[in-house]
């Protein structure tokens, strides 16, 4: 029979963390022992069964980690002598047991068992990674890639710490394996939107993924049944949830089944109580501190869930392997038949493991594989890798936002973040910024590259899921935690050799004794690299410093993408412009932007407690620092162009040490915001901060004649000291205005606040809906007032929808669809929604207030109504609305009008003039 069902995609995870230690004989170091006995060679056994077919059955990744131990020839030499011990273990077994027939039969299957093993091992040149090799160059398997010491990148904080993580991965994988990965495992399914990009530098074109990465809970589109393209040339395989419980889950899955053998009786736990001679007999099988460990020998099977168990018939388990093989087929067939009601011609359902749970979690495990592998044509699937399935695919379809999620206990981060481990991330965090600033020292001090590697290495090591986990899980909880504080006190040991102006934290730790990485098996050389020379190309160039307290991706209003805008076609006009911002989230300390240098600082930890004006004051002060750091380095300052109030602190003392010129741009005043009423203490406090630096800057730019008319007014300033610049917009591609638009939909965009006036918009549209009925008002923006305008709208049911925040994708396609976007502003000192409707060719009605009022004629370019005027609103809404033909020639000739008008090339020219005059 054919294979027409669809493909059947297995993905098995390879991982150990790195336990190897200078001393032998200890339990972790068995872990690694276990899993090479039980798992990956049973595991390379069945790999070379597999016909070449033309295309890989499965996927497999292996870690950096465990790659490591693989080829360390000390831990090859201790696993032979291993071996030996189990096989003479088992050969003593044969000797007690021989007087019962089963156990017996038992002894001499584990004597057999660890003598294939031992032979295998050595035939292998004790090299289990050279096979694999062998394996995916002959197209059996596919290799794929995973982070240098499975660190849980969600809770990586900076960009730079993932880029680390994923890069030293891929190039480890590169050295082993002789060639680039097409596939990555990313540790724990942890998904964070950051690794694309890294990905699509690296080449990386799949990932498996848990079925939480998908926002939606549409069933319809049945995620687990077809590839999903995740944009950047990345496509994700969602794990099948509906199959693999069939496996997985702890209740009912199949290896839970009587008849299996029962991981938890072992003959190391079970044998040596009785007396001095029994102990004597186990002991030298344990480890070297007499503590019980598994010997690898277990004689009962799973019968049930009680105490008595009865011994186990490795005849009869291996026969129940091909009913449950059977029966996994029959129910991925079930899946595949639901594919053609979701529109999916050609299921794909993908199976993903831990490859422990074969053969050593579950000793049937790889015999069960097996059978499925035999038998998965018979039932119409063809067994395939991902990365075989993405290299056929042709139309990736259309690109689906995935969401941070694990395959974790409740599909997010709830076993890595949780009261037992979060305060880990804390000492991992600081470490993280550490390492960055050591990064830019290393950069001026040579000879250092030791020492900040080796810095780098530890802290990977402490960045490893596994001890997050294991805290979690309550096992070996102190092994964990010595872990942990041992590579963070080995950083901090580091770091501190870099530089005396380090001010690094105490952190004393017990050590543990862990052999180093083999050279190039860790190779975080790539993020260092590249940092150090963007960090001395940005020094070696004087500028402009540009503050402000928001800069893409961190966009709280227009201020953000006005000031970006601004700073990149000054710097296509060959201006230097450095601008100084804060960190909101995980963004790169350093980053050079379409070519602005953008530096991050990174606010301290700040009690929430703390007023708005007191953060204000703090952030000031770490803008400050940045800066001067900077400097320190060599870095020149021509002038200070500061943005709105909320960095004049920083701009201020920056212009005063540094002797340069300040330029602040009032992009909107306090006064204005409240129409003149402050009567709240902070508001005074924000208007006497806008008054202060109003006047000790050299020059103010505004956006309008509007604005600077209040500002010469508000802050007695004479009118040669300010400059209307108006803000320009970004050419974008647009259908023609006459394209097909709705007929009643009417959109607003902006922040929920009151100088916007959305309240007056909410009151029109009542009037609007008594006489057109159909009307529909959408809402994109979310602010302080939320609440209390969806309470006004809850009279006009069904006619107004609160979007929430939508990004620029979205925002362009409302624009492209709505037949009409209202600005009702109070206070506007410029107007950018109103520019990006008329820019998308959107007729519009503003209020005929500050800036909005100097981009619209009435009944040219759109249609203006009084502000606050709720029936001079609701007139202008209904006449657009019911001469859509008048209101699209309005909307052609806005259109042109910002083409020749609006222009940052123009805007950023005269703020050149301005200053060249003050550097003179």
């Amino acid at each position: 029979m054919t294979a027409a069902r669809g493909k059947l995609c297995f993905v098995l995870h390879a991982h150990i963390p790195y336990v190897a230690h200078s001393a032998a004989g200890r339990m972790e170091e068995r872990w690694f022992y276990e899993a090479l006995t039980e798992t990956y060679l049973p595991l390379l056994r069945l790999f070379n069964t597999l016909q070449e077919k033309g295309s890989p059955y499965l996927a497999l990744s292996v870690t950096p980690t465990l790659l490591a131990m693989m080829e360390n020839e000390e831990l090859q030499e201790r696993y032979v002598s291993h071996l030996k011990r189990q096989i003479e273990l088992a050969g003593r077994e044969k000797s007690r047991v021989r007087n019962d027939d089963h156990l017996f039969r038992l002894a001499s299957f584990y004597h057999d068992l660890f003598t294939m093993t031992l032979e295998q091992y050595i035939n292998l040149d004790c090299r289990p990674a050279l096979a694999l090799k062998i394996l995916q160059e002959k197209g059996v398997i596919e290799l794929m890639a995973s982070a240098a010491t499975h660190a849980f990148l969600p809770a990586v904080q900076t960009t730079e710490g993932i880029q680390s993580q994923i890069c030293a991965g891929i190039q480890t994988y590169r050295q082993s394996f002789g060639r680039k990965p097409k596939g990555f495992w990313l540790p724990e399914c942890g998904y964070d939107a950051r690794v694309r990009d890294v990905f699509q530098a690296e080449g990386i074109e799949w990932i498996p993924l848990d079925v939480h990465a998908m926002d939606t809970p549409d069933e319809k589109l049945r995620p687990c049944l077809a590839p999903l393209h995740i944009g950047q040339g990345i496509t994700a395989f969602i794990r099948n949830q509906s199959t693999s419980e069939l496996v997985w889950n702890a209740q009912d899955g199949y290896p839970g089944d009587s008849v299996y053998r029962e991981f938890y009786r072992d003959i190391g736990w079970d044998i040596g109580w009785e007396s001095e001679e029994a102990w004597n007999y186990i002991r030298p099988y344990l480890l070297d501190n007499g503590a019980r460990i598994d010997t690898g020998i277990k004689y009962y099977q799973v019968t049930g869930k009680g105490t008595e168990k009865l011994l186990y018939n490795p005849d009869a388990a291996m026969q129940r392997t091909v009913v449950h093989a059977h029966h996994f087929l029959q129910q991925c067939g079930l899946e595949a038949d639901q594919a053609p009601r979701s529109g999916i011609d050609q299921p794909v359902i993908t199976a993903m493991y831990d490859a422990e749970l074969f053969g050593h979690w579950w000793f049937e495990g790889i015999e069960w594989l097996r059978q499925v592998v035999l038998a998965a044509e018979q039932y119409g699937f063809e067994l395939a890798s991902p990365g075989y399935v993405a290299s056929s695919l042709q139309h990736p379809g259309p690109v689906h936002e995935l969401s941070m999620s694990t395959w974790g206990r409740g599909g997010y981060a709830e076993v890595w973040v949780n009261a037992k481990n979060h305060w880990m991330y804390r000492h991992l965090h600081v470490a993280e910024r550490m390492l960055q600033r050591a990064i830019s020292i290393a950069a001026q001090a040579p000879g250092t590259g030791g020492h900040l590697r080796a810095a780098a290495e530890a802290l990977a090591l402490a960045q490893s899921s596994d001890w997050a986990f294991i805290l979690d899980h309550d096992t070996v909880v102190s092994y964990a935690l010595t872990r942990f504080s041992s590579h963070l006190a080995d950083f901090y040991d580091h770091i501190e050799q870099l530089s005396a102006n380090l001010s690094v934290p105490s952190f004393s730790a017990t050590r543990e004794d862990v052999m180093a990485f083999p050279p190039g098996r860790l190779v975080l050389d790539h993020a260092i690299t590249l940092d150090q020379k963007l960090l001395n190309d940005a020094v070696s160039k004087p500028g402009v410093f540009m503050l402000t307290w928001e800069y893409p991706p961190n966009v709280v209003g227009g201020l953000g993408r006005a000031v970006s805008e601004l700073a990149e076609t000054l710097a296509k006009q060959g201006e230097t412009v450095h601008v100084i911002t804060i960190a909101r989230e995980r963004e790169p300390a350093l980053e050079l932007r379409h070519g602005v240098y953008v530096h991050r600082a990174t606010m301290p930890f700040i009690e929430p407690t703390v007023s708005f004006y007191d953060w204000v004051v703090l952030m000031n002060l770490a803008l400050v620092d940045c800066a001067l750091e900077l400097v320190r380095r060599g870095c020149g300052i021509s002038l200070i162009h500061g943005h709105d109030w909320l960095v004049s602190i920083a701009a201020e003392e920056l212009a005063e040490r540094m002797e340069v010129p300040l330029v602040m741009t009032i992009h909107a005043t306090e006064w204005g915001r409240n129409q003149g009423r402050l009567t709240s203490e902070l508001q005074t406090r924000i208007h006497d901060r806008e008054f202060a630096v109003a006047t000790a800057a050299d020059r103010i730019f505004v956006c309008s004649l509007a604005m600077k008319s209040e500002v010469c007014g508000l802050f007695q300033l004479p009118e040669d000291k300010v400059d209307v610049f108006r803000n320009g917009i970004l050419s974008k591609e647009h259908s023609s205005v006459q394209r097909r638009r709705s007929t009643n939909q009417v959109l607003f965009l902006g922040r929920l606040v009151f100088e916007k006036g959305v309240h007056t918009l909410l009151h029109a549209m009542r009037q609007v809906c008594a006489q057109i009925p159909d009307v529909q008002l959408l809402i994109a923006g979310t602010g302080p007032l939320e609440s209390e305008l969806r309470g006004l709208a809850d009279s006009m049911f069904g006619h107004v929808d609160f979007l929430g925040f939508v990004g620029p994708s979205e925002r362009d396609q409302l624009l492209a669809e709505a037949a009409l976007t209202v600005i009702p502003s109070y206070y506007e000192p410029f107007g950018l929604v109103a520019l990006e409707a008329m820019q998308a060719g959107c007729p519009v009605v503003v209020a005929d207030s500050g800036g909005l009022a100097e981009l619209v004629d009435h009944m040219v370019e759109g249609r203006k109504a009084i502000p606050g005027d709720v029936n001079s609103l609701a007139t202008q809404i209904v006449d657009a609305l019911r001469d859509q033909a008048g209101s699209l020639r309005m909307a052609a000739y806005a259109q042109r009008k910002v083409q020749s008008e609006f222009s940052w090339d123009a805007c950023a020219a005269g703020i050149r003039e301005v200053y060249q005059q003050l550097r003179v």
